[in-house]
């Protein structure tokens, strides 16, 4: 939220709620997410009134929950929607392109390892040391999410870095590497987070077709099974190229950006209407 505020001059309040419980009825309209801990919460919610209740969904566990399908916004991969669905990104336009030394192209991969493809994992860091211009950097929460590992120079270790923190190393890199296991988790349950950051940071992706193709991302670099494919094309990309990959990021995220506009202010004018 400090983000949000820092960098759109939002006013936001937070609310326990217990306190939305005591003050439903002045609510004209409540967007609740979906998590573990949340779905009692909803669900005590809609016993009020569900019509002003809109749920964002970020798994497909939730989808099928039937208590939860009346209305809906939708993070999940485009493949798993159907007609009731309201599919909206979590994408903004709060940050400026930067420009960035292209001597040496930095490439990051963020989360934990259990939903990664550890093949391709593997694959770039045995051969990292055979492209000059590349060094990653994998950022995880604690010790016990960190991969296979080896000792080069070219890998760089980040525990625990806050949102600013990330930022800052984003602000310094070329490319996101989400590693989605080829039908795995990011593939059929829910989206990588490396996607908004890829879009929301203006940080081209290294994806598998696969995500590509699910979320129609024009300016990704894809590979359609080793990640190594595609590594001497990155290794020896020129201000030119990258800038035009940029290009085509900021068509991808006008795109975006303009359908969930759009989805979401019918989502808000029907409930302003009731």
């Amino acid at each position: 939220m400090e983000y949000f505020k820092k960098n759109n001059n939002l006013n936001i309040n937070v609310y326990n709620y217990e306190l939305i419980f005591k003050n439903y009825n002045k609510y004209k309209l409540l967007i609740c997410g979906t998590t573990d801990y949340t779905s009692n919460i909803i669900l005590k919610l809609m016993k009020n009134n569900k019509n002003k209740l809109i749920t964002v969904f970020h798994t497909k566990k939730y989808l099928e929950m039937k208590n939860y399908f009346f209305n809906n916004i939708v993070y999940t991969p485009k493949c798993l929607l159907n007609q009731n669905c309201n599919y909206i990104l979590p994408i903004h336009n709060l940050i400026d392109k930067t420009k960035k030394d292209m001597n040496i192209k930095k490439l990051v991969i963020i989360g934990q390892f259990k939903y990664k493809d550890i093949d391709n994992y593997n694959n770039l860091i045995n051969n990292i040391d055979n492209y000059n211009n590349l060094e990653i950097h994998i950022c995880i929460r604690n010790k016990d999410m960190i991969g296979i590992s080896n000792n080069s120079d070219k890998i760089n270790m980040h525990i625990g870095l806050n949102f600013f923190e990330l930022k800052e190393l984003l602000d310094k890199s070329h490319f996101i590497l989400p590693l989605s296991q080829k039908n795995g988790h990011y593939h059929n349950n829910t989206m990588s987070g490396s996607l908004p950051l890829s879009l929301n940071h203006n940080i081209p992706l290294i994806t598998d077709n696969i995500t590509k193709k699910i979320f129609n991302l024009n300016h990704s670099i894809t590979y359609e099974d080793s990640i190594l494919e595609i590594f001497d094309k990155v290794n020896n990309m020129t201000h030119e190229e990258y800038n035009n990959i940029l290009d085509n990021l900021q068509i991808d995220k006008e795109q975006i950006l303009n359908y969930s506009k759009n989805k979401f202010m019918e989502i808000i004018k029907k409930y302003m209407c009731v």
